[in-house]
């Protein structure tokens, strides 16, 4: 007997129209709830926990699935925000993501980054989703293979104006035939159970409607590496009016199979949500709490004094107070220069002068800062659990405080904390010394940090002059661990041994300018006359004006 139906006509349709949209809505719920029962973790447990490697991939993927969803809404309301951004940074991010399975790698994994690589416009986002899956899928291909290289490259595009990254693995590889359904819903290279066939065929989607491509490498791409099985290149827009072309062919699927990839994102999630278990017991009106102060916030340039400017993709341009920073913004600061930046609601980071800044992630758990060279003092005073990090050039080295005042300087080789209240956890070499207040440690690149020991009253400076000769003058000396030196402006590369030397173009009646200064903010300069002088008083003690930089004393 057929069975009769009582819904309405076009009901199918209206059902397939709310699928997307409520799957985003539905997802929502149980992620910031996942959200805040990591940060109640957090505040219960503390440094034991939200200092752990675990901890940060935790949080981090939570994020990423919380700006998954915000992506996928933009791309089907048509509301995407894009604009300008550097390239390196999010493909770090990509990385940082996958990092234990890359570490098994050693050295079978490469990240090769070209010295030239222009910005792109578009969306970050859609091109960290992109980067993930492709690494992703990079690592299940070569441990089905049984083993093989990988390597991520972020260059500039043969036309010069475009950025590229590409993505090689040695792995199992693609089969000719099969070539040209790769970014088709449903296809995959893994075996049964391992792949859905939606991570591509959602990257492309997602790129192209940020005005980029996602592209499989021609055999005959000069670009290709000759060694890889598999490499695919993700294209990037120069500018909002020079997106990538797209061959009619390839032209992007309607956006009824969107929706369906939706499912996919659900998958994830519920992935995800396995670490709801390390929910501790609170009461509703606590855990209602916490949720709604779970936003992410921003970062604010509050004041700003002398040179400051941001780096946009045609190149450095200057920036006032009560702009705001968006995760991947880079800011420096000239000479004399200072600003200080609200980082939501309790915290502010002060800027010195020199110095390199980047926002590299803001989410309800961390607030993640890169300090590619200078000196910030930071007071973090955190709304909930939130954990502010401030790490090296490289990433090599992290500072990491729960609620703490402290200052951290990049010299080059080294970074170095000093805290004024709280802990701050110095980590670098797989090693982490605990910085108590009154104290300051150093970690150098490649090595474990120095255990910490008091902040000193001053700096040490000893300088050896050499003669001035052949229209060189050299000058060298010897300075505490971590403590930056700039001479005549440069910034000078300092040993771990505190030793340093620079040879400069001589001038007649010349008197070099020696600049230093550390963590805890004490400065010291002098005047060096690149005369001849005696053998045996080569080197020799100055008395040095000692104090605290003036972003320092503004931000107390």
């Amino acid at each position: 007997m057929k069975r009769s139906s009582s819904r309405p006509p076009g009901s199918d349709t209206g059902d397939r129209e709310l699928l997307g949209p409520g799957l985003i809505h539905e997802l929502r719920q149980p992620l910031t709830a996942l959200d805040a029962a990591l940060r109640l973790v957090a505040r219960e447990l503390g440094p034991s926990v939200t200092t752990l490697d675990v901890w940060s991939m935790a949080t981090g993927q939570v994020a990423r699935l919380q700006e998954t969803l915000d992506t996928f809404q933009q791309l089907m309301t048509g509301g995407a925000e894009l604009g300008a951004f550097l390239v390196e940074p999010v493909v770090r991010r990509a990385i940082a993501a996958a990092r234990a399975r890359l570490d098994l790698l050693g050295d079978r994994f490469a990240l090769v980054v070209d010295g030239d690589v222009p910005g792109a416009h578009g969306s970050a986002q859609a091109l960290l989703h992109a980067v993930s899956n492709l690494v992703s899928n990079a690592l299940d291909a070569v441990e089905q293979g049984g083993g093989g290289r990988i390597e991520v490259r972020v260059l500039r595009a043969p036309d010069g104006a475009r950025a590229q990254v590409r993505v090689a693995d040695e792995g199992i590889g693609i089969l000719t035939a099969d070539r040209e359904r790769i970014f088709t819903v449903g296809y995959t290279t893994k075996a049964r159970g391992k792949g859905s066939g939606l991570g591509l065929a959602i990257a492309r989607r997602m790129l192209r409607a940020a005005g980029g491509e996602l592209r499989l490498a021609a055999e005959a791409d000069p670009a290709r590496r000759p060694w890889a099985s598999t490499e695919l290149v993700v294209e990037l827009a120069a500018s909002a009016a020079q997106p990538v072309p797209v061959a009619p062919a390839m032209a992007a699927p309607r956006r009824r199979g969107l929706r369906v990839t939706l499912v996919g994102v659900a998958l994830l999630a519920a992935a995800a949500a396995g670490w709801a278990g390390l929910r501790p017991s609170r009461t509703a009106g606590e855990a209602a709490a916490v949720i709604a102060s779970a936003e992410a916030g921003e970062v604010v340039l509050e004041s700003a004094t002398g040179a400051i400017e941001r780096l946009r993709p045609g190149g450095w341009e200057p920036v006032v107070a009560g702009e705001r920073l968006r995760e991947d913004d880079t800011i420096r600061t000239g000479a004399g220069a200072a600003a200080t930046l609200a980082v939501g609601d309790r915290s502010r980071v002060a800027v010195s002068d020199a110095t390199q800044l980047t926002v590299r992630e803001l989410t309800a758990a961390v607030q993640r800062l890169r300090l590619s060279r200078g000196r910030i003092s930071v007071d973090h005073q955190p709304d909930g659990a939130r954990v502010l990090v401030v790490e090296s050039d490289d990433g090599a080295s992290v500072a990491r405080a729960n609620e703490a005042r402290f200052s951290v300087l990049a010299s080059g080789r080294s970074l170095a904390v000093a805290t004024e209240t709280g802990v701050v956890r110095l980590q670098a070499a797989g090693a982490s010394v605990d910085v108590s207040a009154g104290r300051q440690a150093v970690a150098f690149r490649g090595a474990a940090p120095d255990p910490s020991r008091p902040i000193p009253p001053a700096l040490l400076l000893k300088i050896a002059r050499t003669a001035r000769g052949e229209g060189v003058c050299t000058v060298s000396g010897v300075v505490d661990r971590g403590a930056e030196v700039r001479v005549e402006g440069r910034l000078v590369e300092v040993g771990g041994d505190g030793r340093f030397s620079v040879r400069l173009p001589a001038r007649a009646a010349m008197r070099a300018s020696v600049v230093i200064r550390d963590a805890a903010g004490h400065g010291a300069e002098r005047q060096v006359p690149c005369a001849p002088i005696a053998p045996e008083q080569d080197v020799s003690d100055f008395a040095v004006r000692w104090g605290q930089d003036a972003s320092a004393r503004g931000h107390r």
